[in-house]
């Protein structure tokens, strides 16, 4: 098992212990990554900006599908269009706003849907300074 795999078990085994405090998702529409964008598996759509999805970690699993939000973050990264920790927050928002697409009812699914998120989350602030001070790439935003 890898670092990062035990680092994951280890921040979801966290998350049950604790209860789903601070995981209640927000209203979709406040999901951004850029003027107006909504990074959902409702509205995927081609974008003009290199990108490689969620890296090693998988986009899309059992309820959950972050692979627009993963691009988004990819182009906000890459671009620097705004602070890491910015981008990093615009990245759970719109991971929670997935799961609030994919899982409308609030209930046992969407919150494990965002138990991932969180994981995720925890991971690119733990390990993305890297990936963030690396590409620094003009990526337009349209």
């Amino acid at each position: 098992m890898s670092l990062l795999q035990r680092f994951g078990a280890a921040v979801l085994a966290a998350i049950l212990l604790t209860g789903a405090a601070g995981l209640l998702a927000p209203d979709p529409a406040q999901a951004t990554t850029g003027p107006g964008a909504v990074a959902t598996p409702a509205n995927s759509t081609p974008h003009p900006w290199s990108y490689d999805g969620c890296s090693a970690a998988p986009e899309r699993g059992p309820g959950w599908d972050f692979h627009h939000a993963c691009i988004h973050h990819d182009g906000c990264y890459r671009g620097h269009w705004a602070s890491r920790r910015t981008c990093d927050g615009w990245f759970r928002r719109d991971m929670r706003a997935s799961c609030v697409v994919l899982h409308p009812s609030a209930g046992l699914r969407r919150w494990a849907c965002e138990a991932v998120a969180s994981v995720y989350y925890t991971a690119v602030r733990a390990f993305g300074a890297g990936a963030y001070d690396h590409h620094l790439v003009d990526a337009p935003v349209n």
